[in-house]
């Protein structure tokens, strides 16, 4: 879960350096669980060219969902 569609995450405008502070963990933390993503499929040494393809894609997916769902507006 993307850590601005966090509902306990929202408090009130007078904890906006505390809500900051948890929002940055919350994605440093979706950041690493990612990094093992692509790590353990990575791990895992296809045995043709065939299913390499595959595993490109799910590590070009991942990545993607890096990039693209942490960014904050």
């Amino acid at each position: 879960m993307h850590a601005l569609e966090n509902p306990r995450l929202i408090e009130s405008e007078g904890k906006m350096s505390s809500t900051l502070l948890e929002l940055t963990q919350a994605a440093h933390e979706d950041v690493e669980q990612l990094e093992l993503l692509i790590v353990k499929d990575l791990q895992n040494e296809p045995a043709s060219n065939k299913d390499r393809l595959p595993q490109s894609h799910r590590v070009r997916k991942v990545t993607l969902h890096f990039c693209t769902d942490l960014e904050v507006p």
